[in-house]
């Protein structure tokens, strides 16, 4: 390590007439594979929850509702905007946000309001089916302020 940075800037000449060779790989030794003690038959999101903790869900909702809040109280909205009547998001739907977006990576679509199509060439049945609970305008009003 260098204690002074008087020798950064000497440069060496590389000769490239004589390239020297690629130093050697490394052996690996180790079978390689994820190591998870999950039951398959069990229809929970066990693989969501390895990487969403409560705790990482619990900080996004803080956030996600922090971030709203500042946002509704630092703007001039309408009297009847719909963001003055947005309500706190659960830590259910922020995972269920989550979620939906995972889903729209695999399947394809020119922009998100596409998934909640009605028509039948072009809908997506577990956007779709999930209308009462999970609207285009709720998708959005956390979209707005998950960033």
């Amino acid at each position: 390590m260098l204690d002074d940075l008087t020798q950064v800037r000497n440069f060496c000449e590389i000769d490239t007439s004589n390239p020297s060779l690629a130093p050697p790989c490394f052996l690996f030794t180790a079978n390689p594979a994820v190591h998870l003690n999950i039951d398959i038959s069990d229809r929970t999101l066990q693989f969501f929850d390895i990487f969403f903790n409560d705790d990482l869900l619990e900080m996004i909702v803080a956030e996600t509702n922090q971030y709203a809040d500042r946002f509704i109280r630092n703007s001039y909205l309408q009297r009847n905007s719909r963001t003055r009547k947005r309500e706190p998001k659960s830590k259910n739907e922020v995972q269920v946000f989550i979620t939906l977006n995972i889903l729209q990576g695999n399947v394809k679509r020119p922009d998100f309001e596409h998934f909640w199509s009605k028509r039948h060439s072009t809908s997506t049945p577990v956007f779709f089916n999930n209308h009462d609970f999970w609207t285009l305008k709720s998708y959005s009003s956390v979209f707005t302020f998950l960033r």
